[in-house]
């Protein structure tokens, strides 16, 4: 009876130790991969936005996409890089240092906290900058284009205001499309 007793537990704790890696292995493989889809879309759509914006001077030789904060999500914006915006090529940036943003076109924030998103791109206003973020709400992160989850579809919300503070004009095709916060 002892042994009956020992080789069930064995299997037991033997069939629990090799279940749990495939388990954990199901639920995040799925997860990972949406995350990737979900900022190959974001990269996407923010390059497309700087399609549709008109900044109040003519950028050098490149726009430059800054990226803050969680930076896993650079593999996705690579899909971007080099594309052209009329005949400047997008050239993307990590940076790590509240000043370093006046060397930014556009600015993408994510995973920092609420107040410090607030005051990047408060700071960023008084620029040429066009921001991004994914607030919950807009109005929560201060920047002029935000997107947020709506079920299963991505869809984006723009400040006018800020746009306007931040001497950027936005195309009209662009805000048919959005949800628009003043």
């Amino acid at each position: 009876m002892m042994l009956i007793k020992t080789f069930i537990s064995t299997l037991i704790i033997s069939i629990i130790l090799l279940s749990t890696p495939l388990e954990a292995q199901e639920r995040t493989m799925p997860q990972a991969k949406s995350i990737d889809e979900e900022y190959s879309l974001k990269a996407v759509f923010s390059l497309n936005f700087a399609r549709l914006t008109q900044w109040p001077y003519s950028a050098n030789t490149n726009i430059t996409f800054c990226i803050m904060g969680n930076t896993s999500m650079l593999d996705a914006f690579k899909l971007i890089e080099y594309k052209k915006i009329n005949t400047k090529k997008v050239k993307l940036k990590i940076i790590s240092r509240d000043k370093d943003i006046m060397n930014c076109q556009v600015l993408f924030i994510s995973g920092l906290s609420h107040s410090k998103i607030r005051k990047l791109y408060s700071y960023a206003r008084d620029y040429p900058i066009l921001t991004i973020s994914e607030a919950e709400d807009i109005s929560r992160s201060g920047a002029i284009i935000n997107f947020i989850q709506n079920g299963d579809k991505i869809r984006f919300q723009i400040n006018l205001n800020y746009a306007r503070q931040a001497g950027l004009k936005l195309s009209s095709r662009l805000l048919k499309l959005a949800l628009i916060a003043e």
